[in-house]
């Protein structure tokens, strides 16, 4: 098993372990990708105590069930995601431990046009919001979204520049924007916050781990953000993320632990220095 180690110098350090790697077989020699089959996330108090837990199940890659512990390790949400016949998403379903896991108490439902775009969300549940998608081919290259539920219309537009990204999303005055690196993230702004996103070159991402709501659109990026927010693709898209630095002060520096075939298993995340990880995240191929 390989460390590496993401710190504000990019520092690379490299050691060997015992064979003690969570993902199966070795995979060094083999040409296809492993597949995801289970990806199990902690998040700490600064003490080192567990705050909360969740546990994604795949198929093929794409989450389909999502568990959530609180500190005591009780079952306290799940999440059901459900694909159409092409393999997109087309349904979520949530449910709580206040309604014993039973009945639903949040969703949404997601259509798409002929050309695969997404053009409604309908939630379900509790709430009863609902957006619909328009697209404008020109020069600009807009999305327009409506939403409508209990109060007034809110509209939002989108746009995409001409490597076909999704870069600015403009709701009345306030605005978040993107700024890219080939396909990752280099920079997000919404209004004065600003975070900045640094990488690493080597290795090359192997494996879906930090490609979760993207494997639900099939890579459809544009599908992504829209229905996920600006920061879907935070922890990387074709290289791994490094490191986070917040206009607010904080940092969140990130060290991956590779198995034989160099996939990731263990991914720590560290706010601000600390000795302590802010998370973990564990990852289990099929």
């Amino acid at each position: 098993m390989k460390t590496r180690l993401l710190l504000a110098c990019f520092a690379m350090v490299m050691a060997s372990c015992s064979n003690d790697d969570n993902s199966g077989k070795d995979t060094s020699g083999e040409n296809s990708e492993k597949i995801l089959r289970e990806i199990v996330q902690t998040e700490f108090n600064p003490d080192g105590s567990v705050k909360l837990t969740s546990k994604t199940y795949f198929d093929e890659d794409k989450a389909v069930l999502e568990e959530q512990y609180n500190n005591l390790n009780e079952l306290s949400a799940k999440s059901e995601f459900a694909y159409n016949a092409s393999g997109t998403l087309e349904s979520i379903t949530h449910y709580s431990a206040a309604d014993g896991l039973q009945t639903p108490d949040y969703g949404y439902v997601l259509t798409y046009d002929n050309l695969g775009r997404v053009v409604s969300k309908n939630e379900t549940g509790t709430t009863t919001a609902s957006t619909t998608f328009v697209y404008t081919e020109n020069s600009t290259n807009t999305i327009t979204a409506t939403t409508t539920g209990s109060g007034e219309p809110v509209y939002a537009v989108y746009y995409i520049n001409n490597a076909g990204q999704l870069y600015k999303k403009t709701v009345g005055s306030a605005t978040e924007e993107l700024t890219y690196t080939d396909d990752n993230i280099l920079k997000y702004k919404n209004g004065s916050f600003i975070s900045d996103f640094e990488y690493i070159n080597e290795p090359a991402p192997l494996g879906h781990q930090h490609k979760i709501v993207l494997n639900q659109f099939k890579g459809n990026a544009i599908n992504a953000l829209l229905i996920n927010g600006f920061l879907t693709q935070s922890l990387g898209n074709t290289k791994y993320v490094a490191k986070r630095t917040d206009s607010n002060g904080d940092t969140f520096s990130y060290e991956y632990q590779f198995n034989a075939g160099n996939y990731p298993v263990k991914v720590r995340c560290f706010k601000n220095n600390a000795s302590i990880p802010y998370s973990i995240r564990e990852v289990y191929y099929e």
